[in-house]
């Protein structure tokens, strides 16, 4: 009997509405219809082989962290120049070692509010559900196909 080709094994999980058909490869479409070697553990995520697609939301939280820090250094600045103008002394220096404790001191007690310690949340929690980590969900290919292998092995 011929090997059934591509297009035909993609017919047949057509018909069967195999979740994810379109994106597989002929050796995926033969398993999905069980007609090629069912694998006892379902393939691992593996990231996409682009890092930065891979890792997009730490780059934009990081991105962001650095505008709002950049943004507070400024701002921090301005204000000490503007208490020192009122109390009628000269303005600090930008190196000088009063301005960047008065901005550390205001940094912290920032870092200390709820909305940064959320930020800390999420930017951990982005690092471990990167792509191809044990902690990254599944789509609902591979979901579809982790119930299928404790099906048959239930049947068994």
């Amino acid at each position: 009997m011929a090997e059934p080709t591509k297009q035909e094994l993609y017919e047949q999980a057509r018909q069967r509405e195999v979740e994810g058909r379109s994106r597989m490869s002929k050796a995926e479409l033969e398993t999905a219809l069980g007609e090629g070697e069912q694998p006892d553990q379902p393939p691992p995520v593996l990231p996409t082989g682009n890092w930065v697609h891979d890792h997009m939301l730490s780059i934009v939280l990081v991105g962001l962290f650095l505008v709002t820090l950049i943004g507070q250094i400024y701002f921090q600045y301005q204000h000490e120049v503007d208490q020192a103008i009122q109390h009628g002394q000269p303005a600090p220096e930008f190196f000088s070692r009063d301005y960047w404790d008065a901005f550390l001191a205001s940094m912290f007690e920032n870092w200390q509010s709820e909305f940064l310690q959320l930020a800390s949340f999420v930017i951990l929690a982005t690092y471990l559900i990167h792509r191809g980590s044990p902690q990254s969900r599944d789509t609902e290919d591979e979901m579809a196909e982790d119930i299928k292998a404790i099906r048959k092995k239930l049947d068994a």
